[in-house]
């Protein structure tokens, strides 16, 4: 028998198991056993932290195990989904008879934001879609404090796909605060493998409402519609507890049964077991579902300067092909960042042409040529159209300008400085004053407003997301837009529909030109005296932009002295602090050692040996986390991460 071994532990090994960048499996090719007053410590640790120290960005490829020089291997896929809005100023042309409203009242620019929205009938005799209220989660009383404290992440990540009523797959991704969950109440008896010892636990809007700040990541609010028995698990961040026997399928559907009859699959410590459902009947009315529109492209998957990363990221969003024509003849380019009221209606009917349908849809006016699309009010209380013949007018944002700026921070932030289109008169971007001299609304109040912009896009997923949200930093619980359905109503000659309610927030979810008491401003010869704001453009050269959360060097988790390093295994040792015991730590790297390029720890400094008491144990396969102070998950680290482990023989 040797008196030593050595295990080499390295996430880039083809062999790995890789779960994020920093978390990783190796499946040793013999079985390791370990003996009677066997020690197991930390031999070494090499912490790949070359983009984080150099001020550099790196993006990972889609798939780091692809065969050398694929794409998958190359090449990062950078997406955005997103929706259309327009601010209602006005038009250029200022001809409101090219818009249909309701309620048909409305006689006027309103100074609200309207989405693009799609409508849609459901089939008669069938309820295929429901009103999701509340997520369901059941635990077992009797160890969850002990499992809250022990290998889990705050916050709590959730990751569900759903299928929303036009057919599409969506995704909701949200994290929740683990102290929100450890102190809430529990009530009821949930269906459970044994049947007893668990309870019942729902998030719905009013938790959110009563832990402001509770979402750390992603984006949740209720009511959201699905196709009936369509939300699954996401597969890849399914994590199931092991003390649970047999592990939930991770096929796992909403209204499909676990093998024993019960609903419900694990996350962390809670399982996920169904979802308050209320069936929504609309043979009398539609649907008006905001329309989300993918784009994608690739870049080279490598390390990037900050601002060389902005500028790839900004001209990918807005780029053209290299081609001599467009077949649109309405389009203004072949991007859809930018695009014409007539090329949404030509698609429109695309969207409710009975080919393209879901099943259980029935087409609302198929094969009608030039249908407008709907677009419904940020309050959800009124909807209107463009009129068949109406002029064809610009819709979305002519840039998508990613900057990077150096002066802010310790080391610089990322902005996002313009996903709208401005207002311009002659050669100069302006802000309009609007005084309609005219009443609106129950309080009889006068029609005023700022108009800043022309419209935009609002932004619903970007992806990878650690890119935006770890490495850029930007705060994707403000950026990205929710859409809320509001109850039933019946608006002008439509009965009984569903539309849905938003808000546009400049500098958390929109850009904008410069929007402050600065604006009404006379700015001539008269500048002492009032003007009416009708028609009066005010020059405006400053953005709103919407900054990250945080600099790149910023007073983040990251700034410390060491990194813990953890191995999971079938031994552990204990961590101790005022908070809890952490289990399977293993050692301890200083920071103090970091270069340019690797972090990294001398022999044997930091480190808890494990001494084996007992029978022998047999290990196939060890899981790795670098860790910060905190316990999270590092970020800022690339793939190329080592661990070496020693066993030392004392038999």
């Amino acid at each position: 028998m040797n008196n030593q071994t050595i295990v080499e532990l390295r996430e880039s090994d083809p062999t790995a198991n890789n779960n994020n960048v920093a978390d990783w499996s190796n499946t040793l090719d013999e079985v390791l056993t370990i003996y009677n007053n066997d020690e197991i410590s930390l031999k070494g640790a090499f912490i790949d932290s070359v983009a984080q120290n150099s001020g550099r960005i790196n993006v990972e490829p889609d798939d780091i195990s692809a065969p050398e020089g694929s794409d998958l291997r190359t090449k990062a896929t950078i997406s955005m989904r997103f929706s259309y809005y327009f601010f209602d100023w006005g038009m250029s042309k200022g001809d409101l008879a090219d818009r249909d409203y309701l309620p048909a009242s409305q006689e006027y620019s309103s100074g609200r934001n309207y989405v693009l929205c799609d409508r849609l009938a459901l089939g008669t005799g069938t309820t295929i879609v429901s009103e999701v209220n509340s997520i369901t989660m059941n635990n077992e009383t009797s160890s969850i404090y002990s499992k809250m404290g022990s290998n889990k992440e705050d916050p709590v990540m959730f990751f569900f796909i759903y299928t929303t009523p036009q057919g599409n797959e969506a995704q909701l991704q949200f994290g929740i605060s683990e102290a929100v969950l450890k102190k809430a109440g529990y009530t009821g008896t949930g269906s459970t493998p044994s049947g007893s010892g668990f309870s019942t636990f729902t998030i719905n809007q009013a938790l959110l409402d009563n832990n402001p700040g509770c979402i750390k990541s992603g984006k949740l609010s209720f009511p959201f519609l699905a196709i009936k028995n369509g939300i699954n698990e996401g597969a890849s961040t399914l994590q199931p507890d092991n003390t649970t026997t047999p592990a939930p399928p991770k096929s796992w559907h909403m209204g499909k049964p676990y093998p024993n009859g019960a609903n419900y699959m694990l996350y962390e410590f809670m399982s996920f077991e169904s979802v308050g459902l209320t069936d929504v009947d609309n043979t009398d009315g539609d649907l008006f579902q905001p329309r989300l529109v993918n784009y994608s492209f690739k870049i080279d998957a490598r390390d990037y300067a900050p601002d060389e990363l902005a500028r790839t990221l900004s001209k990918g969003f807005t780029k053209t092909a290299q081609e001599l024509y467009i077949e649109d003849p309405n389009a203004v380019v072949d991007n859809p960042l930018l695009t014409t009221t007539r090329t949404l209606q030509t698609i429109g009917t695309a969207v409710v042409d009975s080919t393209n349908l879901p099943a259980g849809f029935t087409p609302i006016t198929p094969g009608t040529p030039n249908s407008p699309p709907f677009w419904c009010r940020d309050d959800g209380l009124a909807i209107c159209s463009y009129v068949n013949d109406c002029d064809n007018y610009i819709v979305g944002t002519p840039q998508f300008d990613l900057q990077f700026n150096q002066n802010i921070g310790a080391e610089g932030i990322f902005q996002l400085a313009q996903i709208h289109a401005p207002l311009i008169s002659g050669t100069n971007v302006v802000c309009k004053g609007i005084d309609l001299g005219q009443v609106a609304g129950a309080g009889n109040k006068r029609v005023k407003y700022i108009a800043n912009k022309n419209g935009g896009i609002l932004i619903d997923s970007l992806s990878p997301s650690y890119l935006w949200k770890d490495q850029m930093k930007f705060d994707t619980s403000k950026l990205f837009t929710n859409f809320t359905m509001m109850p039933k109503q019946t608006l002008g000659g439509l009965a009984n529909i569903r539309t849905v309610k938003f808000d546009v927030v400049d500098s958390e979810n929109a850009t904008g030109q410069l929007k402050s008491i600065d604006v009404p401003y006379n700015k001539n010869d008269t500048f002492d005296l009032v003007v009416p704001l009708a028609g009066l453009d005010i020059i405006t050269p400053l953005l709103e932009v919407i900054n990250a959360e945080d600099s790149l060097d910023g007073d983040t988790e990251l700034d410390s002295g060491y990194y813990l390093v953890e191995i999971r295994s079938n031994f552990y040792t204990d961590k101790r602090n005022g908070e809890g015991t952490k289990k399977n730590i293993m050692g301890i790297v200083s920071r103090f050692y970091q270069q340019d390029s690797f972090t990294s720890s001398i022999d044997g400094e930091g480190t808890f040996t494990y001494v084996h008491k007992g029978d022998p144990i047999q290990i196939s396969n060890f899981g790795c986390r670098i860790l910060n102070p905190d316990h999270s998950l590092a970020q800022g680290l690339k793939s190329n991460n080592s661990i070496f482990l020693q066993v030392n023989r004392n038999t």
